[in-house]
């Protein structure tokens, strides 16, 4: 697939760490340490430098404000390392219409390998989910999941590897097809 040039999307300087609902645009990480909820309100880009999420009972919640033609996209300059994370999708959309473009080579998550890691563990909450597309062109892509109610609905892509882990359910969702080209990686 081709490679989104993030020269054109420089991350912004605001870090999120609790409850936040955030509109498209540029925030340096998004950290969420525990149940905490964090709404992207409205289709549109959002850029981070780097996305940690931490501890238990966190969510991302999906708000497509009824744009039935919207995406939801990430740009994430360096990586994604994710534990305990519920999504959910509200007011239209789908997985189809969730993207996630990561640009890091696993030099911040604890393997060192991964850009994009999700590993949902044995203790506290047992939900494991993630939606849409990853695209991480020079890392590893890593879902090791824990006892149940653990699932993964989209599209995966490495320039690596993709590894997978634990218990997992996975449902094949690909990008919808009127993505706009410059989100699509062909």
């Amino acid at each position: 697939p081709d490679v989104t040039n993030f020269a054109g999307f420089p991350y912004g300087s605001t870090s999120l760490t609790g409850n936040h609902t955030i509109t498209p645009g540029a925030y340096r990480y998004l950290n969420p340490k525990g149940g905490k909820t964090i709404t992207f309100s409205g289709t549109g880009i959002y850029v981070f430098k780097e996305i940690d999420v931490e501890g238990n009972d966190n969510v991302f919640r999906f708000d497509f404000k009824n744009d039935p033609n919207g995406k939801i996209i990430l740009y994430v300059h360096d990586d994604v390392e994710i534990y305990k994370l519920r999504t959910e999708i509200v007011n239209g959309g789908s997985a189809a219409r969730i993207y996630t473009e990561v640009h890091g080579n696993g030099s911040y998550c604890s393997d060192r390998s991964s850009a994009f890691r999700h590993e949902n563990g044995t203790s506290g909450s047992s939900n494991g989910q993630w939606l849409g597309t990853v695209w991480a062109p020079n890392g590893n892509i890593y879902l090791s999941f824990g006892p149940s109610n653990s699932s993964y609905k989209g599209a995966l892509w490495s320039g690596r590897q993709i590894i997978l882990g634990g218990n997992l359910k996975l449902e094949f969702v690909p990008l919808a097809p009127d993505a706009p080209q410059d989100i699509i990686p062909q």
